[in-house]
């Protein structure tokens, strides 16, 4: 008897919660993103002739942001959310740590649970630095300047 009951109310949480999961959409769930930052430029990612930062896509579908700037300072994301097809970056240095001037690129590159959207477009919002639409497919880059 005991056996049929705890079957019975496993049955019966699971109906429940498949519901629920089928009436919510995950797509406007918020994802933080976890972070690595690297120096250098993502692998297959070539240098443009001027830009300050870019944003993009790298060929494991990740996002990723990447400042030129100095080595011992550099921008890098230190905070990323996904929500739908939104995804808002917080970016700093370190205020009151100096800063080389050399000119190298950092790469932060954001992974989420779930991944990115299989395709269309995303909304970055790159903090201080302005908002950018991104095609979401492998190599897909945007590239400004700061000023």
């Amino acid at each position: 008897m005991r056996i049929f009951v705890i079957a019975a109310l496993a049955l019966s949480f699971a109906a429940c919660s498949s519901g629920l999961g089928n009436n919510q959409s995950t797509d406007d769930a918020e994802v933080k993103g976890s972070i690595s930052v690297d120096r250098g430029l993502p692998h297959g990612v070539g240098q443009p002739d001027s830009a300050s930062m870019g944003v993009g896509i790298d060929e494991d579908l990740n996002l990723f942001f990447v400042s030129f700037g100095s080595s011992s300072n550099p921008y890098r994301v230190t905070e990323a959310t996904l929500e739908g097809r939104e995804v808002d970056l917080d970016i700093e240095n370190e205020a009151n740590k100096p800063a080389t001037t050399d000119f190298v690129p950092t790469t932060s590159t954001m992974t989420f649970a779930g991944g990115l959207p299989a395709d269309g477009t995303l909304t970055v919002d790159m903090d201080d630095f302005g908002t950018v639409e991104l095609q979401v497919k492998s190599g897909a880059v945007v590239w400004l300047d700061s000023e």
